[in-house]
């Protein structure tokens, strides 16, 4: 009630159409932060910003926005001077939706510090198995994905990319369908620290030749 009692005395200072922006500001204000955090933490993941946008849990942001709404139009029939219901409602919307954006924003940063906490540790996981890997000359690019049952032929083909491969210091390893940001992060830099190991080691030049080497093992040229 204290805090009601503030909010609508602030808002006689004010139009009903500055309070209107205000709160319009404030939901879009509140859309950010629900969204910016998650887009944060696994934009490595989504292929777009709508495809961040899709994954959104849409229903329960607008449901709280409604139950908010309603709270407010409660609060609203307490009469105060001679206050309309409109900036009555108005101010206890902003109040509402300004504690539900410190709730949100408290979340969201506890969500993007404990993401960089596992990144982190991570990316000092694959730092160091990048070192041993170079030491023991054999260098493991991961990939995601179910794996797909195939034909005798493709097997014997699967078998001879592998056998190729491993000339060139690489093997490839399915680690499952499970992939998240902080994971991609840290492949992505293990990739980046072996690079100039396999350049040295396979000479200029080496990935063009290899391409062109399973190309030809595909199309069944070898």
């Amino acid at each position: 009630m204290v805090s009601l009692y503030f909010g609508i005395t602030f808002q006689i200072l004010l139009t009903l159409k500055k309070l209107l922006r205000i709160n319009a500001v404030m939901v879009a204000v509140l859309f950010m932060v629900a969204v910016v955090p998650n887009y944060y933490i696994n934009y490595q993941v989504y292929v777009s910003v709508m495809d961040s946008l899709a994954g959104f849990e849409w229903l329960t942001f607008l449901g709280i926005l409604t139950a908010g709404a309603l709270v407010s139009a409660l609060f609203a029939c307490i009469k105060f001077k001679n206050i309309s219901y409109k900036r009555r409602f108005l101010g206890a919307s902003f109040l509402f939706n300004l504690a539900f954006f410190l709730f949100i924003s408290y979340h969201g940063t506890l969500a993007v510090l404990s993401a960089k906490r596992q990144s982190d540790a991570l990316l000092s996981e694959y730092k160091t198995k990048a070192e041993s890997d170079m030491k023991n000359g054999l260098i493991v690019y991961e990939t995601a994905g179910l794996p797909i049952s195939s034909g005798r032929a493709e097997q014997i083909k699967g078998h001879k990319i592998d056998s190729l491969m491993k000339t060139y210091g690489l093997e490839s390893r399915n680690t499952g369908c499970m992939v998240t940001a902080p994971l991609l992060k840290a492949q992505s830099e293990y990739e980046r620290l072996t690079e100039p190991f396999l350049d040295l080691r396979n000479g200029p030049g080496w990935k063009h030749r290899m391409k062109l080497q399973i190309e030809n093992i595909r199309k069944g040229q070898f």
